[in-house]
């Protein structure tokens, strides 16, 4: 809404404006837009299954192996510590599948960079396989948002029957 909101409605600020947000990872070019308008955007990410700091790393979902720090392996978003929830009240199988090898799977694909910076980069249901191909929403919709006639995005998948 700020980065499209009239240029009558903008007025300078006196210094950069730290903002936070959350949920499904901004594109780019919100980003960007944001910054030169004034405001510095940090994108939180956390669950309600934990709480302040764990341990969290990106794994392999099959292997519990740690990902490469090289910004292209994706894994999935995993948490151990003290914080994180205990079980799913009264839901044991959902409890042993979201706790297997002793790590909380979030659910949450990503890859990790060399400084440690973990980069979300889709829900693991969210994933579109189409033809047997996978292809991430959020991919999609930074395409989408590159575009000069695209205002707002939302991609979400739907069965197909010849795709899948």
């Amino acid at each position: 809404m700020i980065v499209n909101s009239p240029l009558s409605d903008r007025k300078p600020l006196p210094h950069k404006v730290n903002i936070m947000t959350g949920g499904s990872p901004p594109p780019p070019q919100i980003l960007s837009k944001m910054e030169e308008l004034g405001f510095r955007v940090h994108h939180l990410y956390g669950l309600t299954e934990t709480y302040g700091p764990d341990g969290v790393d990106v794994m392999d979902p099959l292997t519990l192996e740690k990902v490469p720090e090289d910004g292209k392996t994706i894994g999935e978003i995993m948490f151990r510590g003290n914080t994180v929830m205990r079980a799913y009240l009264k839901d044991l199988e959902a409890t042993e599948e979201a706790f297997k090898g002793g790590w909380f799977h979030s659910g949450d694909l990503a890859v990790k960079h060399p400084d440690g910076y973990i980069e979300v980069k889709d829900r693991l249901k969210d994933i579109i396989i189409s033809g047997g191909e996978n292809i991430s929403t959020v991919e999609v919709e930074r395409v989408l948002y590159s575009h000069p006639g695209v205002l707002e995005t939302a991609v979400v998948a739907r069965p197909d029957n010849h795709w899948g």
